[in-house]
């Protein structure tokens, strides 16, 4: 599993995320096909529903899946740190 850190939240539904492999990345949420559906989230691990952020920016890692709680897991862990 990746480890991605949260560099900016431009929007609820498009994040700036960073990882090791990839580097910076734009993910944004968006509905699943049904050759998604079912697939895994790339940090949890859990099955995704019929939402999930995807890379919009690399296409080395175009099929890897972030569930929602997962980003607004990121994103609040970011609110807290500048609140710190």
């Amino acid at each position: 599993m990746e480890k991605y850190n949260v560099k900016e939240i431009l929007s609820e539904e498009i994040v700036v995320l960073e990882s090791e492999n990839y580097g910076v990345q734009i993910w944004s949420l968006s509905n699943l096909t049904k050759k998604h559906k079912g697939s895994s989230c790339h940090i949890c691990g859990k099955i995704v529903g019929d939402k999930a952020y995807r890379p919009a920016t690399n296409l080395g890692n175009r099929m890897e899946r972030i569930c929602i709680n997962c980003i607004k897991e990121l994103n609040s862990e970011v609110r807290n740190s500048s609140h710190a």
